[in-house]
């Protein structure tokens, strides 16, 4: 299997008023197939929730994920690390 040896960029962050945290990155190395442009959306419960990963958005933190999922689609397209 080709190994990817771009350097990803580090994930952008959105902190929502739930306190969650989301990372939206180019790439989760060693967890996804290499090559095809991906990107990934990444949260992770919080020690106060459950078993279930969710998020409540604001609407202007729904527009800044969409941003950065938007801006990661177009790297992934143009295969740069964004």
């Amino acid at each position: 299997m080709p190994t990817d040896t771009r350097r990803s960029a580090p994930p952008q962050l959105l902190h929502t008023s739930c306190a969650r945290t989301i990372a939206v990155s180019p790439l989760a190395p060693g967890a996804l197939p290499t090559g095809g442009g991906r990107v990934v959306l990444h949260t992770v419960p919080e020690p106060h929730g459950t078993t279930e990963v969710w998020a409540s958005l604001t609407p202007a933190e729904a527009r800044r994920l969409a941003a950065l999922l938007l801006h990661q689609a177009d790297a992934a397209d143009t295969g740069s690390a964004a």
